[in-house]
């Protein structure tokens, strides 16, 4: 029985004690390095950072094994080094196989989609990750750019005027992928930079030809992710694009919807809609189109107001009736007043009805003209903005202690106590000194410095 005990009792292994003996008599002489290393090591944000950082290889070992030998492989999986592992991505995307420079692109779009989940010092690598991915948008490789842009839809924080007018150049590009998934990451960046976004979508919704119906819808629908506000800029050019005939029918429709979803805000376009609704200009106008301008009218203005005095003969009077009917339980109320209105008054011509039967249609000034137009208009009112919201709001990614202390009107000390006491959710560059995003920026100057 005393030798199954000893058998059972864990001892320890002589080998491991030598280790141990010597591991202890090599690292005498540097007790104090080692106690800085320990105590390194136990500070908030750096092992969250280097689990970060071995994700990161991971993804990259998935993507391409031959990239992930190039960054170290499995010797510096482990390493921490978030800065080393985005110069040597950067390195990659300039290399001359396209599937290295794609599996490159793929792994630094994958750090935009894990960096805000952990702590450390990941401003500058977030920067200088987006500074590449901007680059890769004139890759010679249709499949390198997409990737480029994907990626970029991962860091909408990083939205700027400025990288927004680069991602909305890839809305021209030969191949379709890459112009959908401008689109997309447009899109993404709505909510971060409003008014740039919806300067972008206008351009695409006008462009001389713009007759791709899934990319012109996209970009139409893509105003609602920039808020109502900034949005309300399009109004006169989604009326025009209304009641431009030359559009696809889904097109008209999407237009009719977000003007619906501004309401009043889209006052404005009541009367374009209107026109649409009573099939004023056009020989006819599919009924679907009709019935999303009767939905959108409800909305913005008083429909019967507009619609009642304008239908002056029977033909058009029934068809109206129909459109209403197929409009939904919505356009009943406006469809009796409209009919009470009727009541008694005799049909007299207009000069706003419709042509009768056999005259011929009204000419309409050059639809493409008037959409250039409109945008011109808007495109104006919207620099203005930008301009007047500059000063407030400066394209940069993250801060220094002075210049939140300039646009929050507090004091450098202030600020800097706040960064060392956790209050400020900053990180450390390599120069020692606080770098503050963006968002707790706006955090500061909306609710104030934390308690």
């Amino acid at each position: 029985m005393r030798a199954v005990a000893e058998l059972l009792t864990i001892k320890p292994s002589p080998i491991l004690e030598v280790s141990r003996m010597s591991k202890s008599d090599n690292q005498s002489s540097g007790q104090s390095r080692h106690a800085h290393r320990r105590d390194r090591v136990l500070q908030p944000g750096i092992l969250p950072l280097a689990r970060m950082v071995a994700s990161l290889f991971d993804f990259a070992e998935r993507e391409s094994p031959v990239l992930f030998e190039r960054l170290g492989g499995k010797d510096r999986r482990a390493c921490g080094d978030l800065g080393g592992l985005i110069a040597g991505l950067g390195k990659a995307i300039k290399d001359p196989a396209p599937e290295i420079r794609v599996a490159a692109v793929r792994t630094l779009g994958r750090l935009g989609q894990v960096f805000e989940t952990y702590s450390g010092d990941v401003a500058a690598a977030a920067a200088a990750a987006v500074t590449a991915l901007s680059a890769a948008l004139t890759d010679a490789d249709a499949g390198v750019r997409e990737a480029a842009l994907d990626g970029l839809g991962s860091f909408p924080t990083a939205a700027s005027a400025a990288l927004v007018d680069r991602v909305s150049r890839a809305a021209e590009d030969p191949d379709p992928r890459v112009r959908r998934a401008s689109l997309a990451v447009l899109r993404v960046f709505g909510p971060k930079a409003a008014l740039p976004v919806v300067a972008a979508l206008l351009r695409v919704i006008v462009a001389p030809g713009a007759q791709n119906e899934e990319l012109v819808q996209m970009a139409i629908e893509g105003l609602v992710d920039c808020g109502q506000d900034a949005a309300s800029e399009a109004v006169d050019t989604l009326a025009v694009v209304v009641r431009d005939s030359r559009m696809t029918a889904g097109i008209r429709v999407a237009a009719c919807k977000v003007l619906a979803w501004l309401g009043p805000e889209a006052e404005s376009a009541g009367v374009p809609l209107a026109d649409v609704l009573l099939a004023i200009g056009e020989r006819s106008v599919p009924t679907d189109v009709r019935a999303a301008a009767a939905q959108a009218l409800l909305q913005v203005a008083d429909l019967p107001e507009l619609v009642a005095p304008r239908a002056t003969h029977d033909d058009q009077r029934q068809e109206l009736l129909s459109v209403l009917r197929q409009a939904g339980a919505e356009a009943t109320v406006a469809r009796r007043a409209i009919q009470a209105t009727w009541k008694g008054v005799q049909a007299a011509p207009s000069e706003h009805s419709a042509p009768a039967a056999g005259q011929p249609e009204t000419t309409t000034p050059d639809a493409t003209a008037a959409r250039l137009a409109s945008l011109e208009s808007t495109l104006t009112r919207i620099a203005r903005r930008l301009e007047a919201t500059q000063a407030a709001s400066p394209d940069k990614h993250a801060y220094t202690v002075a210049e939140v202390a300039e646009l929050t009107k507090l004091g450098e000390w202030t600020v800097r106590n706040a960064c060392n006491k956790g209050r400020i959710k900053a990180d450390k560059s390599p120069d020692g000194l606080w770098r503050i995003p963006r968002d707790e920026l706006v955090k500061i100057q909306n609710e104030g410095l934390p308690k």
